[in-house]
């Protein structure tokens, strides 16, 4: 069985090689993952594994989040087999075969804050300070931005977001949600396009700086108990944050023990470079549980849910699908497919956008329909809506992970036996000649 675990976890590897190579996966690529996740917990734990698991997403553009953690573990498991000349020659071949993409805990990109002029990073930086300090509030340089502020002297050339926090003056976790919500109804009254991490999310994404997405994290706490979400809760003191320093580099505002601060963040080692790192969400999240539960309270109101596609010959494979998002939450929001995309996307209707549409407004489970024009926009329309999830069928699975920087993203079964494609074939033979 050991044998055969390891011989069919090298044939993967080889496929996945080979894919990463040439460009194009043979077979749908969940298959590969489905393929991976059936290997026994030894060979999944292996270097060869994650090697696999990474061509097959770098090739697909599919689960970038993972992927990320996975060479942070093959990373760690070179290392400790004192190989990291083999992860080096890991990373070269990703680099080489890639095509100018990388890919992080936030997604596959194009550009990193290496790539831009730290000038128009920075003058990005001072209009969000000034603005929230006109609403009252002070601003400092967090996590990975004041990491490269400190370490590097400049923005951290391969991230790609900007980090902040705000600071509120409030003793616990039930005050700073409250404050939390205050600060992100204030940016919206004076029109800032800002949004929240998802449903219960600690995260205010404010509008992006040069193309980089801006994370704003609450600070909160009281003298010897400060905390500064999400890495550390009630491990600082408030003398560590203030008085704000200033930066002498960039002139952005940063905390009074800024090494401090960034060895809660990242530990002892933060003065060492890792491009590869990935921070212990599940477990810091478990620490700040009251601030989570005391947001989650907070957000009251309905939760929306956004899906998209064609609806051709709308069946009862589309009903069951359809139902089944409704129940998530109390508004399901449709993207129907519009005839110019479909021609984008080479996907010939039967039926026009128009008949299409009506189909769907007079489903009982569908409270609206916008239409698709692009692949593109569903970012923006998870943030027009205020969506809570964002939802396909498993025939995508992977393919929208990036989404979940927004909201929850989930993959939901297809009914099975029955397609808009298996109609067509019926219809076609069954059609007088």
């Amino acid at each position: 069985m050991q044998a055969d675990a390891d011989q069919k976890l090298a044939a993967l590897h080889a496929e996945a090689k080979e894919a990463l190579i040439s460009g194009t996966i043979n077979g749908r690529p969940r298959f590969k993952f489905q393929a991976l996740k059936g290997l026994p917990v030894a060979q999944r734990r292996s270097p060869m594994f994650h090697e696999a698991f990474i061509m097959f997403a770098v090739v697909a553009r599919a689960m970038p989040a993972r992927a990320h953690g996975r060479m942070s573990m093959l990373y760690a498991a070179r290392e400790k087999a004192n190989e990291l000349d083999k992860y080096t020659a890991f990373e070269k071949l990703l680099e080489k075969h890639s095509g100018g993409v990388s890919f992080s805990a936030h997604g596959f990109v194009t550009t990193r804050l290496g790539d831009v002029d730290a000038a128009e990073i920075y003058g990005g930086v001072h209009q969000v300070v000034q603005q929230l300090k006109s609403l009252g509030y002070a601003v400092f340089a967090n996590s990975g931005t004041l990491l490269g502020l400190i370490r590097d002297k400049a923005p951290i050339a391969y991230d790609d977001d900007i980090d902040l926090a705000v600071i509120f003056d409030v003793a616990g976790p039930d005050e700073a949600a409250a404050a939390f919500f205050r600060l992100f109804d204030q940016l919206k009254s004076i029109g800032i396009d800002a949004y929240l991490a998802g449903r219960g999310g600690a995260i205010i994404k404010l509008p992006s700086i040069a193309g980089f997405q801006v994370d704003l994290f609450p600070a909160y706490g009281t003298d010897d108990n400060f905390s500064v979400y999400p890495y550390a809760a009630g491990t600082l003191q408030r003398s560590d944050i203030v008085p704000l320093g200033t930066c002498e580099v960039s002139g952005l505002p940063i905390p009074a023990a800024p090494l401090r601060v960034l060895e809660q963040n990242y530990g002892s080692g933060w003065r060492t470079p890792n491009p590869r790192f990935v921070f212990p969400w599940k477990a810091q999240n478990r620490k700040f549980a009251k601030l989570l539960a005391a947001i989650e309270t907070n957000t009251n109101k309905p939760k929306t849910i956004l899906t998209y596609g064609t609806f051709d010959l709308f069946h009862v494979g589309h009903v069951h699908l359809l139902r089944r998002l409704a129940a998530l939450g109390d508004r399901l929001i449709v993207g129907c497919s519009t005839d110019e995309f479909n021609d984008i996307k080479g996907k010939k209707c039967i039926m026009p956008y128009a008949d299409r549409e009506i189909i769907l407004r007079a489903c009982r489970y569908v409270d609206d329909v916008i239409p698709e024009h692009s692949w593109d926009q569903k970012a923006d329309d998870i943030k027009r809506f205020d969506a809570d999830i964002f939802a396909m069928g498993d025939d995508w699975a992977g393919k929208f992970d990036e989404l979940s920087a927004h909201c929850e993203v989930i993959y939901l079964p297809r009914t099975e036996g029955v397609s808009t494609t298996g109609l067509r074939w019926i219809v076609a033979d069954n059609t007088p000649s």
